[in-house]
């Protein structure tokens, strides 16, 4: 199979080959596409790697323009990397604008594996004076990409500064935008702040679009905090819905922002809240998918497990359902797919939240903050995650510990009253080591919280008597056994220990005097049900056989063993057998080389 698999693979990579050396630029290009498609998986990355260098450097600029793209795209797995760099650094020089536009656009993803790192950095340098607004602007966006591995970044700085200042709108809102990478880096953040403000007002939407995003990312380093607000709310009103749609999702950052912030649980819940309420606003002005209408259902889902826990489980379902249906007419759908399975991971582990310990919650928010914040990922390619989105997660970890709290408060206030209404009655035994059992609880690592409810489960089954009578509190019992929603264990808990007084309980008297005759009855017939007798069975073959227990006709009392003759010769089996005289006879009564013989065939 393996063989197989590794010829087809071969056959793959020279097929492509050929492709590649067609005359035909159309072949080169369906080269390129096989490229892109199998590359990892081909058996010599070597020559892949050349038939890739020799299609960057084509003679025609439609073969130059896709391989340009797939070189960056497949730069990790290619392993001259040296030539692969070179290749992209000669097409940034390319007389073809769209070829030079996308060498621009390939460095920044991969700035970080790049070899020379010092001549990219040059390359996108150089790329920001390009005559034509579609490379500038794409350098910007690089620049912003690589913003945090480039180490002279105060030289970035002064590039996107100038950009905001470009003759195209288009350029001068990459450059808007590109600013939240600079922000936690540059000291001269008044600079910064003052270019934003200025570009808020711009005429081109495109500008006005790129201030808002960059705003709600980089709040926290704004100088003048409360006049970023005023451009933001003035931008919620702005003529296009693109733009509007912008600031209330960057109004929702904001919130978030604050709720991390938060000194106490009203004003956590409070801008907890508001950041729902703007992120909804920003899904009904986007006329296209947008992260808002995936972070929405993730902050919502949230916010009702810590204050809505009894509704969680439908109103997530409802949220997951909604992000669902954003797909449509929206980017690739392979994108998009992940966007969805990301968030279905992140809200089945928000919901899961409420039965973890302190410490797992700890160890889980951040990974589920990023799954909902990759979404901008995925949407806006290379922009980065909101900060302050897990600091909000954990700051309703006291909450979530608390809700827990209160379920336990409520079975032990339950136990209590139980034990005193239950004095002097049949129950009171049950009801008052329930109680005792549960006054000890408290928040733990979910194991050790489900090993309550075990224990308790166990007591309770061997205290209440399985009569018609108790049918419903036993189902209940029995129910907890299999629940695996620790919350929904506690609560049915909680409820079976209500009904503790209520149940039909045997005083302990009447149930020991009747072990007392069920035992007397037993010693009876003990010495019959153990005895084993020895007896032949007549035929072709012949057969021993061996009876425990009594006969009793349907009772399925009596065991029974067959031992074919043949398959027991020893020297002195015939003076062994000829003291069966074909009626039973003890087992006890014949030879221990005879019982030596059948203890491998009995039960």
């Amino acid at each position: 199979m393996i063989d197989q698999e590794l010829m087809n693979r071969e056959l793959i990579q020279e097929r492509i080959h050929k492709l590649r050396c067609s005359d035909d630029p159309k072949e080169r290009i369906k080269a390129l596409e096989q490229l892109r498609s199998n590359f990892p998986l081909l058996p010599d990355k070597e020559k892949a790697g050349n038939d890739l260098h020799k299609l960057a450097k084509d003679d025609n600029s439609d073969v130059r323009r896709p391989a340009t793209l797939i070189l960056s795209e497949l730069f990790h797995y290619i392993p001259d990397k040296q030539t692969a760099w070179k290749d992209l650094h000669n097409r940034t020089k390319d007389i073809d604008n769209d070829v030079r536009w996308m060498a621009t656009f390939a460095i920044g993803p991969i700035y970080s594996e790049v070899p020379n790192q010092q001549q990219a950095w040059n390359d996108l340098h150089k790329l920001t004076y390009d005559k034509n607004n579609g490379i500038r602007g794409m350098a910007a966006k690089s620049l912003r990409s690589a913003f945090p591995h480039i180490s002279n970044k105060e030289e970035v700085w002064n590039d996107l500064h100038r950009l905001t200042h470009d003759e195209d709108g288009i350029v001068r809102g990459v450059a808007a935008k590109s600013l939240r990478s600079a922000f936690p880096y540059i000291s001269d953040k008044e600079s910064m702040w003052n270019d934003l403000h200025r570009l808020s007002v711009d005429e081109d939407y495109s500008v006005r679009l790129g201030v808002t995003s960059t705003l709600g990312s980089s709040y926290s380093h704004i100088p003048d905090k409360e006049t970023a607000l005023g451009d933001l709310y003035k931008l919620a009103n702005d003529e296009k819905r693109a733009v509007q749609s912008a600031a209330y999702h960057s109004l929702g950052k904001i919130s978030v922002f604050k709720a991390s912030q938060a000194e106490n649980e009203e004003e956590y819940r409070k801008e907890l809240e508001n950041a729902i309420e703007f992120f909804e606003k920003a899904s009904q002005e986007s006329i296209s998918s947008s992260s808002s209408q995936f972070c929405l259902p993730f902050y919502r889902s949230f916010h009702t497990i810590l204050f809505n826990k009894n509704e969680a489980k439908e109103e997530v379902n409802k949220y997951l359902a909604e992000a669902k249906g954003a797909i449509n007419g929206s980017r690739s759908k392979e994108q998009l797919l992940k966007v969805v399975e990301k968030l279905a991971n992140a809200l089945e582990k928000v919901q899961n939240l409420e039965y973890m310990d302190l410490e797992s919650k700890k160890s889980k928010l951040n990974s589920y903050r990023e799954k909902c914040e990759h979404a901008d990922d995925l949407f806006k390619e290379t922009e980065q995650t909101s900060p302050f989105a897990t600091e909000v997660l954990r700051k309703g970890l006291p909450i979530l510990d608390r809700n827990l709290k209160e379920l336990i408060e409520e079975i032990q206030n339950k136990a209590k009253i139980a034990c005193q209404v239950s004095q002097d009655t049949p129950a009171q035994e049950i009801a008052c080591a329930v109680n005792q059992e549960v006054k000890s609880w408290e928040i733990g690592s979910q194991e050790e919280m489900g090993w309550y409810v075990a224990t308790i489960v166990m007591a309770l089954n061997s205290k209440i008597p399985h009569a018609p009578e108790n049918e419903e509190v036993l189902y209940m019992i029995e129910s907890m056994k299999y629940e695996k929603d620790l919350a929904k264990q506690y609560r049915t808990l909680s409820t079976v220990i209500g009904l503790i007084p209520t149940v039909n309980v045997v005083p302990e008297k009447t149930v020991k005097e009747g072990f007392k005759d069920l035992q007397r009855g037993i010693s009876k017939i003990e010495g019959k049900l153990e005895e084993m007798t020895v007896s032949l069975k007549p035929g072709p073959r012949g057969e021993l056989v061996i009876s425990k227990g009594l006969n009793i006709a349907g009772s399925g009392a009596q065991l029974v063993t067959t031992i074919p003759l043949a398959e027991m010769k020893y020297p002195e089996m015939h003076v062994d057998l000829e003291k069966i005289k074909g009626e039973a006879t003890k087992l006890s009564e014949l030879p221990a080389r005879f019982i030596d013989k059948i203890k491998g065939y009995l039960p």
